[in-house]
């Protein structure tokens, strides 16, 4: 028990030092604008993200407790056949048309956030499908391994803002690098 605060604590860190290093720089290298448009497109698709996965990980995590994590093995593959059934039509249709169904709900000023929206959907797409199963580091007892890996994806992400932002100077190329 006295592991789990020391592990989480960190991960939780880095991950919001990873999300909060993006805006620090667009707010240095992007046009507010720019910044405001791909705001507002990363906190729809996070909507999504934190549905699925608010609903997912107690779940999870109560099964892998109580029965195993093995005993997992079929809500995992239940619910990806699902995913991969309903989602790539759902995703094509936003990559294709965000800036119009953001025009039509949010008003014409919003159609820019779409660009944005465009970009960012198939990624928020993956962790939409895969953020919930962080709860199986915890039942498996591997912590650190979560923690490495989420170093690993923060540096990746870091990188991408700093390449485009600062290099290239570029909002759509940093969505598109993070």
């Amino acid at each position: 028990y006295k592991e789990y605060p020391l592990s989480t604590t960190p991960n939780t860190l880095v991950s919001t030092l990873q999300e909060r290093v993006g805006f620090i720089l667009m707010g240095s290298y992007g046009s507010p604008t720019d910044i405001g448009l791909f705001r507002m497109a990363h906190r729809l698709l996070n909507i999504p993200v934190g549905l699925l996965a608010n609903a997912l990980r107690p779940i999870f995590f109560q099964t892998a407790a109580q029965e195993g994590f093995k005993s997992l093995e079929p809500l995992i593959f239940r619910t990806f056949s699902l995913v991969a059934k309903i989602s790539p039509p759902i995703l094509m249709i936003f990559i294709l048309e965000a800036p119009g169904i953001l025009a039509f709900c949010f008003g014409e000023n919003w159609r820019s956030s779409g660009t944005y929206a465009s970009i960012l959907a198939f990624p928020m797409f993956l962790l939409a499908v895969t953020n919930w199963l962080d709860r199986g580091f915890d039942s498996l007892g591997q912590q650190k391994l979560s923690f490495h890996l989420e170093i690993l994806f923060s540096v990746t992400s870091m990188a991408g803002w700093f390449l485009g932002l600062v290099i290239l100077k570029d909002v759509r190329a940093a969505a598109l690098l993070i």
